[in-house]
C-alpha cells in the first residue's frame, strides 16, 4: 500500500495528470477526478484497520459512497476484475523513460523542467504517452524518431529498453569542461582511499594479524568504493563523449 500510494499514485500519477488538471478538455479532467477519488477513497478504506483515526478523519471530508456515518462501517475494498488489464507494458515504458530523465538531471545536478528531449524508437504506441513522460521526467519539448536518424552531439543518452533510448540535450544548459573538472576531482580521493586499502590488505601479516570483522569490514568498504569509482569513470567517459 505504501508503495502504491506514495510511489505511484502521489509521486507518478498526481504529476503526470497535472498537463490534463490544468488543460481544457472537460471529459479528462471528469476522468482524471474520478481516478482521483476512486484511489484516495478506497486507499483509505484498506488502510482503516491499521490507521484507524487518520483515515476515519480524512475519509469524512470526501463525498459519500456509502449511506453509512464512519468508514468502520463502509464494506472493505474487492478487486474489480473489469479493471484489470495486464497489457501495461507501453505504460511500463513510459515509467521507465520519465525514470531515465529524472535520473540524467540528477546526476548532472539540473534543476530545468524545459529541455529538450528525444526519444529513439519504433514504437508508435509510445506517443500518447509523451505529456505524461515529460510530466513526471521534468522535460520539455519531447520528440520521438525512429532508430538509426542522425541526432546533434549534446544530448546525454540512456537506453530505457531493449527498443527505446532516451537523448536529453545538455547543450548550453551543462558546462562540460567544468563537469569533467569536477569528476576528476571527485574522483582522486576515492582511488588514493582504494589504493590505502589494497596496500594494507595485500600485506602478508594482514590475514594473521587483523581480527576476521576487521578485515570484513575493510573489504566492504572497498567494495563499496570500487562501485563508487567504476560510477565516475563511467560518467566522466560520458562527458567526454558529449565534449567530442
Amino acid at each position: 500500500m505504501a508503495h502504491f500510494f506514495h510511489d505511484e499514485f502521489c509521486s507518478v500519477y498526481l504529476e503526470g495528470t497535472k498537463p490534463i488538471v490544468n488543460g481544457d478538455d472537460a471529459a479528462a479532467k471528469e476522468v482524471v477526478a474520478a481516478v482521483l477519488y476512486e484511489c484516495i477513497e478506497s486507499t483509505m478504506r484498506m488502510l482503516h484497520p491499521f490507521m484507524p483515526y487518520v483515515t476515519e478523519e480524512l475519509w469524512q471530508h470526501l463525498p459519500r459512497r456509502f449511506n453509512v456515518e464512519s468508514i468502520m462501517l463502509a464494506p472493505y475494498p474487492l478487486v474489480n476484475e473489469e479493471w484489470l488489464n495486464y497489457d501495461v507494458s507501453i505504460v511500463d515504458t513510459a515509467f521507465a523513460t520519465a525514470s531515465a530523465a529524472r535520473s540524467i538531471k540528477k546526476q548532472y545536478n539540473i534543476n530545468n523542467n524545459n529541455l529538450e528531449a528525444i526519444i529513439v524508437t519504433s514504437q508508435d504506441e509510445i506517443k500518447p504517452t509523451i505529456p505524461f513522460i515529460s510530466a513526471i521526467g521534468g522535460l520539455g519539448k519531447v520528440d520521438v524518431v525512429a532508430p538509426g536518424t542522425q541526432i546533434a552531439a549534446g544530448y546525454a543518452s540512456s537506453v530505457v529498453t531493449e527498443t527505446v533510448e532516451l537523448r536529453i540535450n545538455l547543450k548550453g544548459v551543462v558546462d562540460f569542461e567544468k563537469e569533467l573538472e569536477r569528476l576528476e576531482k571527485k574522483l582522486g580521493p576515492l582511488q588514493q582511499q582504494f589504493q590505502k586499502y589494497e596496500e594494507k590488505i595485500s600485506n602478508p601479516n594482514y590475514a594473521t594479524k587483523v581480527k576476521p570483522e576487521v578485515q570484513e569490514l575493510e573489504r566492504s568498504k572497498m567494495e563499496a568504493l570500487k562501485v563508487q569509482i567504476e560510477a565516475i569513470n563511467k560518467n566522466i567517459q560520458e562527458v567526454k563523449q558529449l565534449i567530442a
